[in-house]
């Protein structure tokens, strides 16, 4: 498989995730694909459009093929156009280059995509599994589908990249590809060293001084449960000192606007995506991670490599990252959350970044994973 993909020139590798908004699974593509281009590889990038890293991404001068019909909900017609256009594509990338690879990211790109190259003959296919589509809460409809759908794409699919032990094991439980297929790389950030004014930055976003700042970055929606954290700050309103912040976006905003409203919590502050994570996460006095599903929370690795203290759900990834760490919670178990965040906000307890896999190492295995 090697011998005839040593020209650079002839190659093209394609990566392919559904919308370049804030997260994880964004983050590590836009390094993987920096580093490939470093590298001298041509590169090119499929993805719906628009997302809060969308022109980081053109900055970075990697080239985006927009298509607008690749969106995160299901729709059979965007889906089925979604499909057409990515394979037309295909197909004129099959005629000006001899070597074609294709590695798709997150799950609608990851089914669309790699379906499109197996009918366009592409045999070189790799997908990471940033976190699976199916997850405890669904419809059993849509997880059942799902898992079916996956179980097809990864009989075509070379490797499947699992981004934790836990995302292999989830995927060996419902049958998705063998064990041989699975390769684990993990997600990795390197240690922190911005140091930024926090009198500056709080004055910016009119925090007193004097409160601490229980911080949690994660997207609104169903897997990151966030409404749990507004439980836990309504829960914890009788601390004047603290003041809660969530960082992030999604679906479930207007219900969690509803919600903070109707009951009255005047110690949460919604502050959507914000440009500059680093600057809240050295006023952060603790995080937390109220994820009922995960594939490898980078969130979690940012603050450990800022050794900021962190109470979280004991859900597999959490795990597997804060080995033997004893501030973690049942999912949904909001008294829990409120104990632990007591106990560290009394203690200032520091915590060691000793997560030892490196953001070059990482990089090195997505390149040799094409045996370039």
């Amino acid at each position: 498989m090697g011998n005839n993909r040593k020209d650079k020139k002839d190659t093209l590798i394609i990566h392919s995730i559904t919308k370049l908004d804030i997260g994880g699974a964004q983050k590590i593509l836009l390094e993987i694909l920096m580093f490939l281009k470093k590298q001298g590889y041509n590169i090119k990038l499929i993805a719906g459009n628009g997302g809060g890293l969308f022109y980081k991404f053109k900055n970075s001068d990697i080239e985006i093929i927009e298509i607008n019909e690749l969106r995160r909900s299901i729709n059979p017609i965007y889906d089925i156009l979604a499909f057409l256009r990515i394979r037309n594509k295909l197909l004129e990338f099959r005629k000006e280059y001899k070597n074609i690879i294709i590695h798709t990211h997150t799950p609608k790109a990851g089914i669309i995509t790699r379906i499109a190259a197996k009918l366009c003959n592409i045999n070189d296919i790799y997908h990471t599994i940033h976190g699976w589509g199916f997850f405890l809460g669904q419809s059993k409809v849509s997880f059942f589908i799902f898992i079916f759908i996956e179980r097809i794409t990864a009989k075509f699919t070379n490797k499947l990249i699992s981004v934790s032990n836990y995302v292999k094991d989830i995927g060996l439980k419902y049958k998705i590809g063998d064990k041989d297929k699975y390769k684990t790389i993990y997600n990795s950030v390197e240690r922190r060293s911005i140091i930024i004014n926090t009198d500056i930055v709080r004055e910016k976003l009119y925090i007193d001084k004097k409160k601490k700042i229980v911080l949690q970055v994660s997207c609104l929606k169903a897997p990151k449960s966030p409404l749990d954290f507004i439980k836990i700050a309504e829960k914890m309103k009788s601390n004047k000192n603290l003041l809660f912040i969530l960082a992030g976006e999604g679906i479930l905003r207007n219900s969690i606007e509803i919600y903070i409203k109707k009951y009255k919590i005047n110690n949460v502050r919604l502050l959507g995506w914000h440009k500059n994570i680093d600057e809240l996460y050295q006023i952060a006095s603790l995080c937390t991670l109220t994820s009922v599903s995960e594939g490898m929370p980078l969130t979690i690795l940012e603050e450990l490599s800022y050794n900021i203290p962190i109470v979280a759900t004991d859900i597999g990834p959490n795990k597997e990252i804060l080995n033997n760490y004893k501030y973690l919670c049942k999912p949904h178990d909001i008294d829990c959350f409120v104990r632990n965040i007591n106990k560290l906000i009394k203690i200032s307890k520091k915590i060691k970044y000793n997560f030892n896999y490196t953001k070059k190492e990482m990089l090195r295995k997505y390149e040799i994973l094409y045996d370039l």
